[in-house]
């Protein structure tokens, strides 16, 4: 089995994952307020309402910072708008 590892780095406009291969991602949570407002942007309805609750700031910012992240990544992988990602829980 092949293990690469690289160094920090932005993802591709467009991924693909083979069959057999799985990809790790890692992000910051600690990044500044100015790129956080414009991550916002990425969130669905339901995501900024959760993040509105959250009543501690560094607690808001980096679940903002995170599901806008998977969705920036996700993006990749399946060529879509990240807000036009639509998630199912239940």
């Amino acid at each position: 089995m092949s293990v690469a590892i690289s160094r920090w780095q932005h993802p591709p406009k467009i991924i693909s994952l083979a069959s057999g291969q799985v990809h790790l991602w890692r992000f910051r949570l600690d990044l500044p307020v100015s790129d956080i407002i414009s991550l916002r942007d990425c969130l669905s309805p339901d995501e900024s309402v959760r993040a509105e609750r959250l009543l501690i700031p560094e607690k808001q910012q980096q679940f903002i910072i995170a599901r806008a992240t998977l969705r920036k990544i996700l993006s990749c992988y399946l060529d879509k708008k990240p807000s036009a990602i639509e998630f199912s829980y239940g």
